[in-house]
Parts: C-alpha cells; structure tokens; sequence
C-alpha cells in the first residue's frame, strides 16, 4: 500500500510545475510571440492553397524527372531488353499526326516490326476517339475505320506460331469525366477486340503536365448503360490494372495476352490473384496491400534526350522493305512511337515506392488527383498544425545546445517520412513536411525580427550615451 504524499512536499510539487510552466510559456512567447503564430497559420495555410498553381506542378514534375533518371526502378536498364523504333517528329508531323495518317502508314510499321520476331511490340501512337464532337476526333475516327489496319490487327499473330510477340496498343481508348466514353473503332471491331494476341490499354489524363497512368481496357458499368460496349469487347478485367504489369508478365513469365487473361478470369472467380512483377508481390483481387499493387516503370525515352537503349529511327516509311536490317530488334521489347513530351509519358508513380519525403510531396497532385490518396480535412491539418508546434515548442525548450537543435531537425524529418507510410493514404506527410517548414520559416523571420530590435535599442542606447 502506498504511502501518501506529506502535504508539504505535493504543494512544492505543484508550486514548481506551476513556476516551469510559466517559464516555458514566457520563453515560448519571447522566442515565438503569437503574431508568429499566427503568421506561421496563414503561411501554412497559403502553401496548402498553392500546391495546385502552376508553378507547384511545374516543380513536382521536374522533381519526379531527377529521380527516375537518379533511380531507374527494378533494375530496368540492366534485365529488360528494351529497343526503341522512333518515328522522327518531323516525319510524324508530316504524316498529318494524329488526323490525317496515311492509312497504310502505321500498318507497315507495325508488320516490319513483327517480322524480326522482338519479345514484345508496344505500339505507343494515339489511337483513341474518346469524343467525336471536334475534326480532329472525327477525322481519327475515319482513318481507324479504314481497311489496311483493321486488317493487319484481325489477322496479326494468327498462324505465325507461338512465339509471334504480343501487342500492346497504348492509347486505343482515353477515360473521360463523361458519364459515356466512346471506344475507338478498333474496339468496335469484334475480330481485333476478341484477338489474344493484341491487347488494349489507355492513358489516364488528369491535366496537362501531369503524370499518365496506364490502364488495361475494362467492361465498365457506365460503358454498358450508354450501348456502346459491342459484344466483342474484351473480357472483364480489374479496372486498376496498368499495362506495364502485363509488360512485366511477358519479361519474367513468358506469359502471352490470353494466358494472362485467363489468369485474371480465374482470379476474379476466386482462385489465386498473387503474382510477382520484377521482384516485387501484385495482388490483382485489388484487395491487398495499396503500395504493392502500384509499380514504378518509366519508359526508356530520357529527358536530357540521352536514349540509353539501341535506336532505330524511321523516315518515312511507306513499307518495310526500304528499311535498314533490324536485326537486333529480336527477342526485345520493342517500343514504337513518336518522340515524347517531357513529363507526360513517362512515369506510373507509385505511393509507397517513390523515395524520400520530397519526391513523395512532389506527387502528392499526381497522386491525389488521379484518386490515390483521400486528403485530411481542414480541421484536422490545423489539429496536427497544434500538435506539431507544441512537440516542436517543447524540443526547443528541452534542447539549448546548437548540435542538439540540428540532430532534432534530423529526427523530426525521419518522424516525417514513418508517419507517411503509416498515414500514406491520407496523404499526412504532405502535412507534416509543410508544417516543419513552416515552423523553420518562422523561427528564422523572428531571429530576423529579434536581431533587427536588439540592433535598434543599441542604436538609441549609443544616442543616449
């Protein structure tokens, strides 16, 4: 049984809690008045409203472009064969891209392809007709129509045997905010749709300038209450699966487009949806872990323009038979397309394995936008803004010396990034960032602040004297 405490020693007690709680306040309003404070709220505020400027997306791409090009994902350029076949932009611009393309043009390039028998071909030109309400959509839409190409897609890969390279059309289709997306022709087409060795996927825009992600082509709900799902097209897939993991599937597995589809029928019917991609798991039931179902990949073009993968430029090219030999195109992942722009065909960021604090706020609109991350509300960023400056008041009150306030940044920026991934959905280490940042701007405008006044007083203490 404890013994209670003398009535003397509990009032000393409360009488010297009461006297370092003062000093404490006291120290805190002398080194960070309240007109600090509040200062410190308006600012943290004012950089949660300018994440969406412009001048914020500009940064967050070139951040996610120094840190694909620091850290190539998975070992890219050392285990994936890759080749590219580029149609210059002088040529492509020729061809009237996208509208008015030659209708035999982007057939013989792809036939020329396949004959040197690569591992994979990933056709990257834009093929889609989401919306047929501007010329340029109508005029796409036509030339899809046309008979050279259908016909090369209905037949491609029948009879060649089984090592004919599977066939990834990127940009067949684009997500709209429309309630009903329109599916190019090539989808109409029952025989291409139904072909196992061609599959479809589409980019996602959010806006201008910001990350594409891929998507394979899914029966959708909202595509069959407009009636404009034909009964051809492909069969229902999970809806959140990027092409680059089919990708992935043909370089590890060997796995061709209608094995694959079958992989995820008998996934959805409840039998085993686990796979590995480059090392790393893949749930496809799109119930497991969110981070590991996300995977980095950047597409093999450089920004500095520095291709580090063999090249082959085409001019021109009516039939391949005016091409050069192209023999090193065997057994590669060959991607064809026209020169990219920089920061919007490269990257899928991934949320839990973008690398460090910064790069994770650098996609934090990348993220957010493409419905990824569920944001906190207002009342509780500025509840976590209180409980980070009164963690940060107390370190500064415990921690005098000069080594112990940097080794406190030090810890504060690793408490940042383990709080990201606990709290990754709700996107909380934008937050925290912002906040620390915040609190470092502060500090130094009111040592600034304090400085300019002691410099005042001696000025009037020397007129004094």
């Amino acid at each position: 049984m404890s013994t209670p405490m003398p009535p003397n020693r509990k009032s000393h007690l409360k009488a010297l809690g009461h006297r370092l709680r003062k000093e404490f306040i006291a120290e805190q309003q002398q080194s960070l008045p309240w007109w600090a404070l509040l200062a410190g709220l308006v600012l943290f505020m004012g950089l949660g409203l300018l994440r969406s400027t412009p001048y914020i997306r500009a940064l967050e791409n070139e951040g996610i472009d120094r840190v694909m090009q620091w850290s190539r994902p998975y070992g890219l350029e050392k285990q994936n064969p890759v080749a590219l076949v580029e149609i210059n932009q002088e040529t492509y611009t020729r061809w009237g891209e996208p509208t008015r393309l030659p209708h035999d043009r982007l057939a013989a390039v792809l036939v020329g392809v396949a004959r040197y028998h690569p591992r994979a071909i990933v056709f990257d030109f834009d093929l889609a007709a989401a919306r047929l309400d501007t010329p340029r959509a109508q005029g796409l839409y036509t030339y899809l129509g046309t008979e050279r190409l259908q016909q090369v897609l209905r037949e491609y890969g029948w009879g060649q045997g089984q090592d004919y390279p599977p066939l990834v059309l990127m940009r067949t289709f684009r997500h709209t905010t429309l309630t009903c997306v329109r599916y190019s022709r090539l989808l109409d087409d029952p025989q291409i749709a139904a072909n196992p060795h061609v599959a479809f996927a589409a980019p996602t825009f959010v806006s201008e300038g910001v990350v594409r992600f891929w998507q394979f082509s899914t029966q959708r709900s909202d595509l069959k209450s407009c009636g404009q799902v034909s009964a051809g097209v492909l069969p229902s897939l999970p809806s959140e699966l990027p092409s680059v993991q089919l990708l992935l599937l043909w370089l590890e597995q060997g796995l061709p487009a209608a094995a694959l589809y079958e992989k995820l029928k008998s996934c959805q019917q409840g039998a085993d949806c686990s796979l590995r991609l480059a090392g790393h798991p893949l749930d496809l039931s799109g119930k497991g872990d969110q981070g590991q179902q996300r995977v980095i990949y950047s597409l093999p073009w450089d920004s500095g323009g520095a291709v580090r993968y063999p090249a082959y430029a085409l001019e021109n090219p009516q039939s391949y038979t005016a091409w050069p030999p192209l023999e090193a195109l065997q057994n590669q992942v060959v991607f064809v397309g026209s020169t990219f722009q920089p920061s919007a065909d490269w990257y899928r960021t991934a949320l839990g394995n973008m690398p460090g604090v910064w790069v994770l706020v650098n996609a934090y609109y990348s993220l957010r936008d493409s419905g990824q991350l569920r944001p906190l509300g207002w009342g509780w960023r500025l509840l976590l803004g209180g409980v980070l400056l009164g963690i940060y008041a107390l370190l500064r009150h415990w921690l005098k010396l000069a080594w112990t306030r940097k080794l406190m940044g030090y810890t504060l920026l690793v408490v940042a990034v383990y709080v990201g991934t606990l709290f990754s959905q709700q996107a909380l280490w934008v937050d925290v960032v912002l906040m620390l940042f915040t609190l470092q701007i502060v500090e130094r405008v009111v040592g600034w602040v304090a400085s300019r006044q002691k410099a005042l007083e001696a000025k009037k203490q020397e007129a004094v004297a």
